[in-house]
């Protein structure tokens, strides 16, 4: 889709873009070689510099894990373009964590993985407003 682009997005500013957000953003390639992750990825997950180009796997303990992942990319593979979300609870806090394609002009080229707090600190205010239903605005 194209955008509206005021600002001279290049990819200096669409990094800085992805460090403001109040989530973990990583990119894997599609041998599931880490080959970004924002800045705030740190407070979520196990994030490092040195785990740049290395294989995400390695940074799983169980097996189990490294299978869901195997498979996640197969099936984007295969060409299935449905996030994958789950809750996990690898720090003994609850996490979001959604997963999707990554594609550039029609080709798939890795995934995206985005993570949040089950819970944020933002849905918890809205939930405390009064009158509030708590189902946000």
């Amino acid at each position: 889709m194209p955008i509206h682009d005021p600002f001279g997005l290049d990819l200096e500013k669409l990094s800085s873009l992805l460090d403001q957000l109040p989530a973990a953003v990583s990119i894997l390639d599609l041998d599931a070689n880490l080959v970004y992750y924002s800045e705030n990825a740190p407070n979520f997950v196990n994030r490092k510099p040195e785990f740049l180009g290395q294989d995400i796997r390695n940074c799983h303990k169980l097996q189990s894990s490294n299978e869901k992942i195997d498979a996640m990319i197969e099936g984007f593979k295969a060409g299935s373009r449905e996030p994958v979300s789950y809750i996990a609870n690898p720090y003994g806090e609850d996490l979001r964590i959604t997963i999707v394609p990554f594609i550039v002009d029609g080709t798939l080229i890795g995934c995206i993985q985005h993570v949040v707090k089950k819970e944020s600190e933002l849905e918890k205010r809205v939930r405390g407003f009064k009158g509030s239903s708590g189902r946000g605005f």
